[in-house]
């Protein structure tokens, strides 16, 4: 039997002579047993505010207080060792009772009373043991079980990332190939319709035309601009940016944007974050994606709420949330993606939320997003110092 030196045992027994029988009969199988006797469930009570038992056998039939309320009473203190009842003869239904109010097991006074008894008492220690150690194996296994599903959630996560980051590093090689062999032509397309423009008279019914296509020209060449952010792969210099500033003047140069479509901004800096390395207008072309897709998520109005905090010196969190109509949740995955875009034709090229995923990503950061529809979206982005 699994136990400490000495083994403590409290016997609550009226009868003085069936108490020394018990002692007798448990310390002829185990002599390190340690036994204590008390008559009563009150003496029992106060024994227990004075010592420490491995071990509790409580007569059922005992005066004053009973031996069920003596056990229950022992129960609600927070006794965690066996507890076990004794019942005469004919009693078995008194020991049912006694299992459902916790008792860990029983024994009958009867002619093999004092055989029985140091068994019982062998049995409920190894079944309280054995309960014991099979909590701890399942708290053990259970916490296992959350550490690899938190680990299989990290390591997803970093696979989308790759898988994310491969996407981009392919797709730029082709945009770039593609921008280049489109600038030639538009550039001819533009000058031949500007000068087709310089040469009409002011009255020809032509040059309505003719500005229209100088117009789709210039549009041609502003997504063939965006093209080239996106695909450009090479870092600039890089300098030491306080991020709270670059926030304050990214949306100071969003002035006119954030008046028209009725947007309220919120900006809340933490006056303690660390510098970030980083190159200027990449950084700041991040903000700007975050505030356009923050602005057009809220057709009607609303409001734009940034927030910085320093993570130690480690680096800083920026969180931009808004109050739009959010992101269904079959499309939270997919909103890095170059060219994905919710909204109608014409209206986004898609690069916008790709752009912030490689500029931050280059910067050795992350970018996570949390939204719900009709409740709005919070983009957080972590920047480390990456101090050169």
């Amino acid at each position: 039997m699994e136990s400490r030196t000495p083994f403590n045992i409290l016997i609550i027994e009226d009868d003085n002579d069936q108490a020394i029988l018990a002692q007798k009969a448990l310390l002829l199988k185990n002599p390190s047993y340690n036994i204590m006797i008390t008559h009563s469930g009150e003496a029992a009570l106060q024994a227990l505010d004075k010592n420490s038992f491995d071990m509790i056998f409580i007569d059922y039939s005992l005066p004053g207080i009973t031996g069920l309320e003596t056990l229950k009473k022992i129960k609600a203190g927070g006794f965690e060792y066996p507890l076990i009842i004794i019942t005469g003869t004919g009693s078995e239904g008194a020991a049912v009772d006694a299992m459902k109010s916790g008792a860990s097991d029983y024994v009958i006074k009867d002619e093999n009373y004092a055989n029985l008894l140091p068994f019982v008492a062998e049995r409920s220690w190894n079944n309280f043991f054995l309960e014991k150690t099979n909590k701890e194996l399942q708290k053990t296994i259970q916490l296992k079980v959350e550490e690899l599903e938190e680990t299989n959630k990290r390591l997803i996560t970093m696979q989308r990332h790759m898988i994310q980051l491969e996407k981009m590093k392919a797709l730029s090689v082709i945009v770039r190939g593609v921008t280049h062999e489109l600038n030639n032509p538009l550039t001819g397309i533009f000058g031949y319709a500007q000068l087709l423009l310089e040469s009409m008279p002011a009255a020809d019914p032509r040059r309505e035309d003719v500005a229209e296509i100088e117009a789709c020209a210039n549009r041609c060449k502003s997504i063939i601009s965006r093209l080239s952010s996106f695909a450009r792969q090479e870092k600039g210099p890089g300098r030491l940016i306080n991020v709270s500033r670059l926030i304050e003047e990214t949306v100071e140069l969003m002035t006119y944007q954030i008046k028209k479509y009725g947007i309220e901004m919120q900006i809340e800096n933490d006056e303690n974050i660390p510098e970030i390395f980083a190159d200027y207008g990449d950084l700041q072309q991040v903000f700007i994606n975050l505030i356009i897709n923050a602005i057009q998520a809220m057709p009607a109005g609303g409001k734009i709420r940034i927030i910085t905090s320093a993570k130690g010196e480690r680096g800083v969190e920026v969180t931009v949330k808004d109050a739009g109509h959010g992101i269904p949740e079959d499309l939270i995955d997919r909103i890095f993606n170059p060219f994905f875009t919710t909204r109608e034709a014409g209206e986004g090229s898609g690069l916008g939320l790709s752009v912030c995923y490689r500029i931050v990503k280059e910067l050795g950061g992350s970018i996570t997003v949390e939204s719900k529809v009709g409740s709005g979206t919070s983009f957080k982005i972590f920047l480390p110092v990456n101090v050169q």
